[in-house]
């Protein structure tokens, strides 16, 4: 059960702001013979969008790849803003809302500095690593 204070800031989220590799896709960048990058993605992103959109949420694509392929998915998604080539991801989601009002989705739980000030901070690796050990604990029983 989440905390107060977590709930609390929570209820002030405005913003979902995902990063891309690691978040929106597995990580993986396949190369061409040509030397194109390609990436895959999920479907459930789509749902996943959706349902924070019927949320009252807006949704933004932070990555600091400048990728057309983040900006096709983006389009697809329907999310509402897309940042290529972010090099402070902070910084570029401060521009254009107080970063409180922002939750941040990224693939694990280092580079803190750069999530700092977030209302709500989701470490996708983090949470499937301890729920993976959860599930082990309590099988193994």
């Amino acid at each position: 059960m989440p905390s107060r204070a977590v709930v609390a800031r929570a209820r002030k989220i405005r913003l979902l702001v995902m990063d891309v590799d690691g978040v929106l896709t597995d990580g993986r960048m396949i190369l061409s013979e040509r030397g194109d990058e390609l990436k895959t993605f999920h479907t459930h992103d789509g749902v996943a969008v959706a349902l924070a959109k019927r949320a009252g949420l807006r949704t933004a694509m932070v990555t600091g790849e400048s990728s057309p392929i983040a900006k096709a998915r983006g389009a697809k998604l329907g999310v509402d803003s897309v940042v290529l080539g972010a090099r402070r991801k902070r910084e570029a989601v401060a521009a254009s809302r107080p970063v409180a009002s922002a939750a941040r989705v990224r693939s694990g739980s280092g580079g803190r500095c750069c999530s700092k000030g977030f209302g709500v901070l989701i470490a996708l690796l983090l949470c499937a690593l301890r729920l993976q050990g959860a599930v082990e604990r309590r099988y193994r029983r």
